[in-house]
């Protein structure tokens, strides 16, 4: 797994000094890689993100494995934003003054939750969504548990039966894992963000949209929401049906949506969604627009929701325990 990496031990300083002219980057302490200039910074963080573990592993001589939002990454699974550490778990602390980069998770770990990823050893699927669940801000693991849920059932906008069951089995089980940790920390967000988790979410951004209007207590909107127009059928990312007919819609405009679409032609693309949005908004549903600025500020894009919505929606709503941030100590409750 350690192709494309350098090492120290192996090359000798004086060879790293020249690579590092040459345009090679420091991954960790020891270990330096080439990475090519016209990454956007996403995909840098993302390659740097792999990179870490590709030479940890290569470099750590404990029994360690890779854990948490680290081993999402390697699973291939969506995240809010990359971390700049490297999470592990192992049974005991080492003997050495420790290693800025690596955060470590000291227990036992059952042999049914390791695994093997990209050649190394990693926390398995279950037990990734688990601690990711418990442990990330209540919006990232929403993220992460969506994208997991996506890559084990296969879902797509049609939402095939078999896929729904997998997704719903998964859920069941991890569930169950839950109960028989009665009274461990994080537990209440666990099974809070476990139970809002839905592989239909395609981005992060449509999970962090939908966070906002669920940890709020409004019923949770229908992902890919069926809407028959003139134009054919499309797909909204999430949107509630109501009583009276009425369809509101929530579209989130992320740069993914834009770069699968564009091809180099983003002119056709803004008109392609243009015709799509006026399709939509034809057939009388209210359609709100979504960027990732939104999600800088949930209070505004939670009221711009509420507004749209009757008032039987939201009047008792409140917010869910395990979806807010329980604060810290040191801060003062909002």
């Amino acid at each position: 797994m350690t192709s494309g990496l350098v090492f120290t031990r192996d090359l000798g300083a004086s060879v790293i000094r020249s690579a590092s002219r040459d345009g090679f980057t420091r991954v960790r302490r020891g270990a330096y890689m080439h990475l090519p200039e016209d990454l956007q910074r996403w995909e840098r963080d993302h390659a740097l993100a792999l990179a870490r573990c590709q030479a940890a592993a290569a470099q750590l001589r404990t029994d360690a494995v890779f854990s948490h939002q680290t081993a999402a990454l390697l699973h291939g699974w969506e995240l809010w934003r990359v971390d700049e550490h490297t999470h592990l778990i192992q049974p005991a602390r080492p003997n050495s003054s420790g290693d800025r980069g690596l955060v470590r998770h000291f227990t036992e770990l059952p042999s049914a939750d390791r695994t093997v990823v990209r050649g190394v050893p990693v926390t398995s699927i279950e037990r990734t969504i688990l601690d990711c669940a418990g442990s990330l801000h209540p919006k990232e693991a929403l993220v992460v548990v969506d994208s997991a849920f996506r890559s084990v059932s296969g879902l797509d906008q049609r939402a095939s039966v078999d896929g729904r069951r997998t997704m719903e089995q998964l859920r069941t089980t991890l569930l169950a894992r839950l109960a028989d940790r009665r009274g461990s920390r994080g537990i209440v967000q666990a099974r809070a963000v476990i139970r809002a988790a839905n592989g239909l979410a395609e981005s992060p951004g449509e999970s962090s949209l939908r966070w906002i209007v669920v940890s709020r207590g409004v019923p949770p909107p229908v992902l890919q929401i069926p809407v028959q127009t003139r134009a054919g059928l499309f797909f909204s990312d999430l949107g509630w049906r109501l009583d009276d007919g009425l369809v509101v819609l929530c579209e989130y405009d992320g740069m993914v949506k834009y770069r699968d679409l564009a091809r180099g032609a983003p002119g056709r693309v803004v008109e392609r969604e243009k015709a799509r949005e006026d399709a939509l908004r034809e057939t009388g549903a209210r359609v709100l627009r979504f960027t990732q600025r939104d999600l800088l500020d949930p209070a505004v894009t939670f009221e711009r929701i509420r507004s749209a919505l009757p008032p039987s929606m939201w009047v008792n709503a409140r917010p869910v325990p395990g979806l807010v941030p329980i604060p810290r100590p040191h801060q003062a409750p909002r």
